[in-house]
């Protein structure tokens, strides 16, 4: 890569290219060669990059989210998530976990007790046979689901020597569908098997009060470990709650956000997915990377969706000007470009509903505003800061340092005992 000083072409640029050499780290000038010009510049390439700030598997260093997160509406949530104090595990996460844990269990009694299979909960790059591979792909495995979803997306990867036997996999599906395919009361309860896949909605698992939707996609075990879109999605995340805690909350309480919103809207679901309105949207994990790539913030995600929009000649030309990249590869994606843009799941009738709608949205979200109390607070350590760098010796940094400590934490202390008086 760094012997090739230009990349030229003979017809249109394709965006793929840009993104291909930024995941690669490295820039390559890419030139039309009938016109010479410059197709994918510095400053493309630079944005690129921007974007996928946090992940590790690309050596990009910390997240750093961005001041636009941090609204009344996204405290609020904060509260209801992580109310324990616990950031480790949010509510949503724990009640994720105790289903997971059921379907887990159930899958596990399936496949061992009948077949003698056992089951790994990852993706090992291990195809020695005798297990499976049961991955949770969804947003339920990466503490993105709003509270109380019942939405569940597995992978279960299987041996080859049973995928390519036709008894055998009938067997296993068998043995899983006496488990699983329990419909419940809902009238939206429903057993449909999709290209040999299973996609269940409303159904009753032991172990889980409330009926779920279920996905299960079957493919191969192979020796690969690709850097997944599930994968990508969780390796920001965990080293933004590594490096960041408190933009940590705030990114998740955006994303939930940004996806009760767009599902109140009817701008949520794919436009090629199950009860997707005329609207279409990014999907799940399409909102989850549309937040990340703007900083953490639905605020700022709406302002670049309609700064892009102003300048775009109509939707076709939108959806080319802002990809919504998956810097990770689509599990099941075969014989084609793995990285999706999730743009792509949204309708020309839906590009113009986010438009009126985001103008709306964003005037409806409120800034966080510092109480009276805050303000009072600050003005008098101000005016004892000032008081005491006014008074103070020439060449003495130690001694007005040591006064600037002492009167900041008597106004504290203070403001503790006052606390304590009104509780």
């Amino acid at each position: 890569m760094t012997d090739i000083d230009y990349i030229v072409l003979d017809e249109g640029y394709d965006k793929r290219i840009g993104y291909e050499l930024a995941m690669n780290g490295i820039y390559i000038p890419v030139v039309d060669s009938k016109t010479e010009e410059l197709l994918f510049t510095p400053e493309d390439y630079k944005s690129i990059r921007e974007k996928m700030q946090g992940l590790s598997y690309y050596d990009m260093g910390e997240f750093i989210i961005d001041k636009s997160s941090k609204i009344q509406q996204t405290e609020e949530i904060i509260e209801e998530l992580f109310s324990t104090g616990n950031i480790e595990e949010s509510i949503s996460e724990k009640e994720a976990k105790q289903k997971r844990n059921a379907i887990t269990y159930q899958v596990k009694k399936a496949l061992y007790e009948k077949m003698g299979l056992g089951l790994e909960q990852r993706i090992t790059g291990n195809i020695k046979e005798g297990f499976v591979e049961f991955i949770d792909t969804g947003s339920t495995g990466r503490g993105t689901n709003v509270p109380g979803d019942g939405d569940f997306d597995f992978m279960m990867k299987i041996d080859r020597s049973i995928i390519e036997n036709p008894e055998r996999m009938k067997k296993i599906k068998e043995n899983l569908r006496e488990v699983l395919a329990n419909p419940s009361d809902d009238p939206k309860s429903n057993l449909a098997e999709l290209n040999g896949n299973f996609r269940y909605k409303k159904v009753k698992i032991e172990g889980i009060e409330d009926p779920i939707d279920l996905d299960i996609t079957f493919t191969t075990k192979t020796e690969e470990i690709d850097y997944s879109t599930d994968m990508c999605v969780k390796d920001r995340l965990y080293n933004l709650k590594r490096t960041d805690p408190e933009g940590y909350k705030y990114t998740i309480a955006n994303i939930i956000l940004a996806k009760r919103i767009l599902k109140e809207e009817g701008l949520y679901k794919k436009s090629n997915s199950d009860n997707a309105t005329e609207y279409g949207g990014f999907g799940g994990v399409g909102v989850e990377n549309w937040i990340l790539q703007n900083g953490g913030s639905f605020v700022k995600a709406m302002e670049t969706f309609l700064e892009t929009a102003e300048r775009s000649d109509d939707f076709n030309d939108f959806q080319e000007k802002y990809p919504i990249f998956d810097f990770g590869e689509n599990h099941v994606v075969k014989n084609s470009y793995k990285h999706d843009s999730f743009v792509r799941g949204l309708t020309s009738s839906g590009y113009d509903r986010m438009k009126e709608r985001f103008k709306e949205i964003k005037k409806e979200l409120s800034p966080i505003e510092k109480s009276e109390k805050q303000t009072v607070m600050s003005s008098t350590i101000m005016k004892d800061l000032n008081e005491i760098i006014d008074n103070s010796r020439a060449g003495n940094i130690n001694e007005t340092v040591g006064e600037i400590k002492k009167s900041y934490q008597e106004t504290l202390d203070k403001e503790e005992q006052e606390n304590d008086v009104n509780k």
